[in-house]
């Protein structure tokens, strides 16, 4: 990237100097560098940082935050991201099934997704891939915000372990909302894992970057109340929820399987 920027300097530069006398010269070939080196280094910055965290390679460095409401809390800071990692991790009184029939039944989302007031399925591609769309209802003085993600799942068919990776759409899926802010760079992943038939251990891991300046109250209801409160919810509701007889989930090899339509992913 550094040479990218030389070369655009000498260009500019060499094109330019003959015509100029000297002060006005060494003036411009530094407002020059200046501009390409801001310019190009933010680019690098976006690079960085826009998309290119792999959840499952954050490792384990998880410092515990606190255990309620039947659910642990972590957190890990992500090299490039302002607000750390978040990860929760309980176990549902429910089978692999029934927690995944909850986590893509989206029109149910808003009963525990902390701060949602509604969710809806944008496109469904296949059975394992959609696109989402999430309003959210921030508290005065913020504005409210909205999100666009993309939904894939795999399902290892020795464990019977679910896993969902969403990750925010850049492009404006959905047009844009007066008062909203869009959120463009965010990462969340379900793991559902079989503790026996009727216990699931999920475990879920979240990531979002905030655009432009924040105060420290907005960062830490994104990047950790929101997606705590909302595990803590899922937990809660899960003891009534009742699952959809229109989910698809293929259990593990040798239980069988339940051949169904999913109403999510």
């Amino acid at each position: 990237m550094f040479t990218l920027i030389i070369e655009v300097f000498k260009f500019y530069v060499l094109k330019n100097g003959e015509s100029m006398g000297r002060t006005a010269y060494v003036k411009m070939t530094t407002s020059v560098f200046l501009c390409l080196l801001l310019t190009f280094s933010g680019a690098a910055r976006a690079e960085d940082t826009c998309g290119v965290v792999d959840l499952s390679l954050l490792g384990d460095d998880w410092t515990l935050t606190k255990k309620e409401k039947g659910v642990t809390h972590y957190s890990q800071p992500v090299k490039g991201y302002e607000l750390n990692a978040y990860k929760g991790v309980c176990t549902i009184n429910k089978s692999v099934g029934d927690v995944y029939s909850m986590l893509t039944d989206v029109a149910s989302h808003p009963t525990w997704v902390a701060y949602c007031d509604s969710s809806s399925i944008v496109k469904k591609n296949s059975d394992e891939d959609a696109i989402q769309y999430y309003n959210f209802d921030i508290p005065w003085p913020f504005l409210n915000r909205d999100i666009v993600v993309h939904c894939r799942q795999k399902t290892n068919p020795q464990t019977g372990t679910v896993i969902i990776d969403c990750n925010a759409v850049k492009t404006p899926v959905v047009p844009l909302k007066k008062n909203h802010m869009r959120i463009t760079d965010a990462k969340q992943r379900w793991v559902l894992e079989a503790v026996d038939h009727d216990r699931t251990r999920v475990t879920f891991i979240a990531l979002t970057s905030i655009d432009g300046p924040a105060p420290g109250i907005l960062k830490r209801l994104i990047s950790n109340v929101i997606p705590s409160t909302s595990l803590e919810n899922f937990k809660t509701v899960s003891t009534r929820y009742a699952a959809s007889p229109t989910t698809k989930y293929m259990a593990r090899s040798g239980s069988g399987e339940e051949n169904k339509t999913t109403s999510g992913l």
